[in-house]
Formats: structure tokens, sequence, C-alpha cells
């Protein structure tokens, strides 16, 4: 029988896999744009709303503007629920949880962006835009040969990768542009390398990692992480490699600081222990952190103990001044830790979402699933 740890261990390599957003990496890509357009009431949501990248590198399951938080409640199997029943979807709800409704039944299940009235994600099959004013959905880019991607809106642009290149498009789907193209994967006893998972924004500046792997297992080997102009320059702008590990992921800024989760040890694989680095230096204070989330001058992070069991904590950007905010987060968590401009959240299940006040730390529920008789 597997011991606590085990099964810990096992649970951070699905965890990991679903906040980096990637579940399957095939050899080809086939995204097509279907240039449909969305339409929506531009009054709910402000033009500058999208997502902090903080929240889209926890997972993107939530997202708000100047009124609303917008959230996935996935279910136990994230999207295949019997769990959930009807009540998993795309939700709204005022900022402190009140007024909560089921805005509907959604195809998205990450990288939640709000702009112009409508809800952009991730989900299986492409890249899907939910009115808010109707709750109708559309896909606006198909994706048929992988699982899960990354989007992310800046400007007026929808970025995507496919696991081999990343795409600028209009937000309707059309106008695709290759913004980078990744080494070609190659196939090493029967897993993929060289795959083009992850990417961020920060300002005019895009940065990406490329990952290879090494058998059995689909272990990680090597990442690479890079960074390109996004600006008049970019199409001569190949990109350079600022630092390497062993698999980053989880890429957040502070001005031109870059943070990042990677594995400790490459002998561990997924199931080792992750650190926080700053500039490619692993912090003193950084070990066995899950997620982690970027907010003014202080980082608010999860640490897991040997159970699973997770505390979260806030300190100062070197992780020299730490002070516990809440310690019973109990194994199993779903985690996907996201804010906005007064709380923090993060899913302690599937079916339910706990906040806490950045000013009070104060903790309450947020959401939970009604119950079948209620």
């Amino acid at each position: 029988m597997e011991n606590d740890f085990e099964q810990e261990r096992k649970a951070m390599k699905r965890n990991m896999m679903i906040i980096v957003l990637i579940l399957l990496i095939p050899l080809m890509s086939g995204c097509t744009g279907e240039q449909k357009s969305v339409t929506g009431d531009t009054s709910v949501a402000t033009p500058t709303a999208h997502n902090t990248n903080g929240n889209i590198q926890n997972g993107g399951l939530m997202t708000y503007d100047a009124k609303h938080l917008y959230f996935l409640i996935l279910g136990e199997n994230f999207g295949d629920t019997p769990g959930g029943g009807d009540k998993v979807g795309l939700y709204q709800a005022n900022p402190d949880g009140s007024n909560t409704k089921l805005i509907g039944a959604t195809s998205i299940n990450n990288c939640l962006n709000v702009y112009h009235g409508a809800v952009y994600g991730v989900g299986y099959g492409g890249i899907y835009a939910v009115d808010l004013r109707t709750g109708k959905e559309k896909r606006i880019i198909a994706c048929y040969d992988f699982l899960e991607i990354q989007m992310q809106i800046a400007g007026n642009k929808l970025y995507y990768t496919d696991g081999t290149t990343i795409y600028a498009a209009n937000l309707n789907g059309s106008s695709k542009t290759k913004i980078v193209s990744g080494p070609a994967p190659e196939m090493v006893d029967g897993g993929s390398q060289n795959t083009l998972w992850h990417f961020a924004i920060n300002g005019s500046d895009l940065y990406y990692t490329i990952d290879s792997y090494y058998q059995p297992g689909g272990t990680p080997k090597e990442t690479k992480l890079y960074k390109k102009s996004l600006g008049e320059n970019r199409q001569t702008d190949k990109g350079e490699i600022i630092y390497k590990g062993y698999h980053i992921y989880n890429i957040q800024f502070l001005g031109n600081k870059v943070y990042y989760l990677d594995l400790d040890n490459l002998d561990s694989g997924y199931n080792g222990t992750t650190s926080l680095y700053k500039n490619g230096v692993k912090l003193k204070n950084g070990s066995s952190i899950s997620s982690y989330h970027i907010l003014k001058d202080k980082i608010y992070f999860m640490r897991y103990d040997k159970k699973g069991n997770r505390t979260l904590i806030k300190s100062d950007l070197n992780l020299s001044q730490g002070k516990v905010l809440y310690d019973k987060i109990r194994y199993p968590i779903e985690e996907s830790l996201c804010a906005d401009q007064k709380s923090i959240f993060w899913y302690p299940s599937a079916e339910s979402i706990k906040m806490l006040n950045l000013k009070t730390h104060a903790v309450k529920p947020f959401f939970d699933i009604p119950s079948e008789d209620n």
C-alpha cells in the first residue's frame, strides 16, 4: 500500500500538469481559427481587465473585472464530473462571494480571461469565448491534436501556444500569426521532447520555455527559458536563453525580476520537490513550494509537507521574512491559487473555493457547490 508521501507525489504530478496547462503534447499541432465574432454588452467588462499573469500561471480558474469575479467549478474529475452534476461550469459573483450565479455549462477548463463582455478560455477542442450577456459559448480557435494549450489576452490580441508554436490572433480567432516556432518535437522511447510548453508576457516581452525529456515516464531532462521582444523588432528577434532548469513553469514578474518554479533535481522527475527561483537563483527559503502569487511587494505561496498538507504564507520578495496566514489546508487539495485586488483564493477541492482577505487575513468560504437537497 502506498504511503501518504507517495500518494502526494502522484497528486502533485497531476496538479502540476493541470496548472501548467498541458496534459498531452503531440508531434503535430492542428489549430485553425474559426473566425467567429463574439458580441456582448461591453459595459460588463472593462477593456483592460483580461486576467493577471499570476492567475494564468496558476491555472487561470478565476478572473475579474471592475464589477465581478468569474470562476470555474470543474467537479471532481476536472470537467468529466459526475461530482458537480449540473452545478459545474462558469460562474459570476461579487468580489465578496455574494450574488453568485451560474452563467452556464462550458467547454472551458482553464486560462480564463475577461474582455469586452466576454470570458475567454481554453478547453478540450480549442479556445472558447462565452458571451456574458447571453451565456452563449463559441469556439473561436479549433485545436484537435492535443488536450490543452495555454492562452492569454494582452492588449487586444490573443496569444496561445499549441505545444510547438506561439501564435497571436485577433479575439475572434482570425489573422493568426506565428510569434515563436519551437524546434520540431521528437519521439524518444515513446515520449515527446522539445515541447514549447509555457509562456508569460511582461510588458512588451515574451518569456517561454522549451522542454526536453527522456524516458521512462516522460520525466524532465532540461528546460530552457527564453526571452523575446513583442515590440517592433519581434520578427528579427529570435529569442535568447536566459535561464536553464529541469522543469521551469509558473513564470511571474516584478518589474524586470523574473520568478519561476523549478524541480530541485533531475533524478526525482515529477515526484521531486519544487522550489522558487528569482533571476535564475533559488531563494534561500524557497523549497517545497507548490504555487505562489506576487502581489505588489509581497509573495503569497503554498508550502507543502510530506503528507501533502499546505500552509499559506505571506513573505517579502526574497522569502526572508515569512508569516503563516493559514495552516489548515489539508490533503487532498486542488489548489489553483488565484487573486484579485483585495483577496487571494484557492480551491480546497474541485467543488469549493476559500478566500483570504489581504488586509485582515480573515479566511472564509467563497463558494461551495450546493447540495442536491438545497
